[in-house]
């Protein structure tokens, strides 16, 4: 499998040939020791497997290259060369249209990557017929990115990402243990807005299955909106206790769904919490750096 004059189809047919123990053990190989170095452990197995897999995925990115030409990003205007600094309107209107330019690159970087992760899932399809332990695998990729960008098209959709997680739960631990811990071969690619820019994010089978896992628990989002909405002024200790535990309840991939309304409000609420004094005369209102210092308020 490290054979570099080897073709694909060659190791195809080693791998095959081989047992099911031969090809776990096979795994243990450290090439530059010429010796199974390695440990059986969870980072190892199914490596040799997504080898084979990412050979086939480069030969049909070859057949089928991705031909769209990248956008022209216009350069970051500095706000000191500009008489009004960050105020001055031509720089305002300089910085949105890079920002602009930012985010489409950021785009057509994503559509590149998910030619090239469409490719790789065709490569696992290929490699299953050599280990019939990974049979299915290509096909839960797939259902678990179109279950991610259902999601993201209409979050009424969670029956995807629901049949995602069951399929999960009916595979063999061997087959788990792959998807959990080899994160080689990335099948998904988002834009993300940073402060300054924008960029990619890349995610593995692992990744797009534990976003479908916090998907399928979508109602816990819509649980905690409507205990901020019913919350009124002026809030009290019990109100801050309930919004807390209801933020706590909500998935962690979940938490950028949260509106700027309802966030803004939460954190309102954690905020203005009512501590009487010793004699219970009078109160204070504890300040929201201290909230923060605790972790009670999400950072951005």
């Amino acid at each position: 499998m490290n054979d570099s004059k080897k073709t694909a189809d060659e190791k195809f047919e080693a791998y095959k040939s081989a047992n099911q123990y031969a090809r776990i053990y096979s795994d243990l190989w450290y090439s530059s020791y010429a010796s199974f170095y390695y440990k059986l452990d969870s980072s190892n197995i199914g490596k040799n497997f997504m080898k084979l897999a990412q050979e086939y995925g480069k030969l049909y990115l070859a057949e089928d290259p991705f031909t769209e030409t990248a956008p022209t990003v216009p350069s970051k205007p500095n706000k000191n060369d500009y008489s009004l600094g960050e105020d001055d309107p031509a720089y305002i209107e300089a910085y949105n249209t890079y920002m602009a330019g930012s985010k489409a690159k950021a785009e057509y970087d994503c559509r590149k990557n998910m030619h090239t992760a469409a490719c790789n899932i065709k490569g696992v399809q290929k490699a299953e017929g050599a280990a019939s332990e990974f049979a299915g695998l290509a096909d839960f990729m797939k259902a678990a990115v179109a279950a991610v960008q259902a999601f993201d098209q209409d979050s009424s959709q969670l029956a995807p990402a629901k049949a995602v997680r069951s399929t999960f739960g009916k595979m063999n631990v061997y087959l788990q243990t792959v998807i959990l811990n080899n994160t080689t071969i990335k099948v998904y690619c988002e834009p993300k807005e940073y402060s300054t820019y924008w960029s990619t994010s890349q995610k593995s089978t692992k990744d797009v299955y534990n976003q479908c896992v916090d998907i399928g628990e979508y109602d816990k989002l819509s649980a905690f909106v409507a205990v901020i909405k019913e919350i009124e002024e002026p809030y009290n200790n019990e109100d801050i206790q309930k919004a807390k535990e209801a933020y706590e309840n909500v998935p962690s991939g979940l938490q950028s769904f949260v509106s700027a309304e309802i966030q803004a409000k939460y954190e309102a609420i954690l905020a203005c919490i009512l501590v009487l004094n010793t004699k219970g005369q009078t109160g204070f209102r504890l300040s929201a750096f201290l909230y923060r210092k605790e972790g009670f308020i999400k950072q951005k």
